[in-house]
């Protein structure tokens, strides 16, 4: 394959990025917060308290960017924040009964909407383009540009 293949797929990759990520900044009706913000919110919903670098990690963002969401839901008491006893350099994140009713509510909401089942990628759908990323990773390593 080509450099210009290569190239014009990866601007495609970050077109999708771009408007994947203007779309979770979008506010969810009602919780006046962005889906961004929900995400995080059920990742601790699903895995309990977590530290902030484990969060930054996982959403695959800046430290800043994470510091900054954070914020915004300790702010709206939506999670609380406290230093790890084991690393002083790391918050961790919990999940307050406010944030969880804002979640019950957001799933209520959701419940009650009717959503095609063909706007969503299916299980394997999700795990070839979990493959095909990787793979394309992989490759634009090994890749050399000589100027």
């Amino acid at each position: 394959m080509n450099m210009e293949k290569y190239q014009d797929s990866y601007f495609k990759l970050l077109s999708f990025e771009k408007s994947f990520r203007q779309f979770t900044q979008k506010k969810v009706p009602g919780a006046d917060v962005s889906l961004a913000l929900i995400m995080i919110l059920r990742y601790l919903e699903e895995n309990g308290s977590c530290g902030q670098k484990e969060l930054t990690v996982t959403f695959n963002a800046s430290s800043a960017a994470m510091a900054v969401s954070i914020g915004k839901l300790e702010e709206r008491k939506l999670i609380v924040k406290e230093v790890a006893d084991d690393d002083k350099r790391n918050n961790i994140i919990s999940l307050t009964e406010r944030g969880k009713a804002l979640l019950a509510q957001v799933a209520a909401s959701a419940a009650r909407e009717e959503v095609k089942e063909e706007v969503f990628l299916s299980e394997e759908e999700l795990s070839q383009l979990t493959k095909l990323q990787k793979k394309l990773f992989r490759q634009l390593k090994t890749i050399t540009i000589n100027v």
